[in-house]
Formats: structure tokens, C-alpha cells, sequence
């Protein structure tokens, strides 16, 4: 199979799957299997044996250069704590995200704005 570059709109759908992987970290949350299983399937590719690349194919939308280490690691994240612990200068001692003097990974702070609403 051949990947696709999408050019036009892919802005929306990397805002699309922040929202989807924030949604997966409220179902979660809430014990919602059967709608995570829908959130999820719009997040991941799921059979990595017909993949080339696995670490690049199983994301539905792959971000460009600069943001993809971030991407990943927010997107890998199952819950809030998870998302703390992978950027953990971007937090206050009392696990709240800073508002002052950081400059948060597009990747992070959508996850978490959309989660927290």
C-alpha cells in the first residue's frame, strides 16, 4: 500500500486526532470501553504485521518534522499523569499546566486544554 501526503487540511486533522487522543484520555478515565474502541480506532492503525514502519505507520496522521517527537509522545499517552510525566517542564509542582515563561509542544497543549474541557 502506498502512504498519502496530505497537504491541504492537515492542520485540521492533526487538531482532529489532539481532540480524539484527548477524548481517549477521558473514556479511559471514565471506564467507557466501547466508545474508547471507536476513539481508538480513529487514532491508530491497527496491524503493524503489514506495516513497513510501524513507529510511523500505526498513527493515522503523521505530523511534519519538527513536531513528530512531541506528537508521538503525546499521543502515546494514556492519561493526564502519563502527559505530565512526558513533559515535565511544562508543569507546576502541583501538576497544573504553566500558563508563564514556557513554551508548550502544540501536541501537549491541545491534548490537555481538550481533555480539560
Amino acid at each position: 500500500m502506498e502512504a498519502s501526503n496530505i497537504i491541504d487540511g492537515q492542520q485540521r486533522f492533526t487538531t482532529l486526532q489532539y481532540f480524539l487522543a484527548a477524548l481517549a484520555i477521558v473514556l479511559r478515565q471514565e471506564n467507557q470501553a466501547t466508545l474508547l474502541a471507536l476513539a481508538d480506532g480513529c487514532l491508530w492503525n491497527e496491524n503493524t504485521d503489514t506495516m513497513q514502519q510501524p513507529e510511523i505507520e500505526m498513527f493515522k496522521v503523521w505530523p511534519t518534522f519538527r513536531d513528530r517527537g512531541n506528537f508521538q509522545l503525546a499521543l502515546k499517552a494514556t492519561n493526564l499523569d502519563e502527559l505530565r510525566e512526558r513533559f515535565p517542564n511544562s508543569f507546576t509542582q502541583s501538576g497544573n499546566l504553566k500558563k508563564i515563561g514556557v513554551d508548550h509542544s502544540p501536541a501537549l497543549e491541545a491534548i490537555w486544554y481538550f481533555a480539560d474541557e
